[in-house]
């Protein structure tokens, strides 16, 4: 069975902060890219992880959006 989920969920600063929030709910990024392993490839974070060595501010959505 293949993990349908992000390989970085765990350690990821966005998912283990925001995962109960209402607004992160609303705007369905959990669902769309870190529950989503294909669509996580499109995640910001992930993006600016391999660009800069380390993960962006908690505050940086998947998306790229700035909470």
């Amino acid at each position: 069975m293949v993990d349908e989920k992000c390989e970085r969920l765990e350690i990821c600063g966005f998912f283990n902060e925001y995962q109960g929030s209402s607004k992160v709910a609303k705007e369905a990024w959990i669902i769309s890219y870190c529950e989503n392993f294909e669509n996580s490839n499109k995640c910001m974070r992930k993006k600016y992880f391999e660009v800069h060595g380390f993960a962006p501010e908690l505050n940086m959505s998947p998306s790229g959006r700035l909470l």
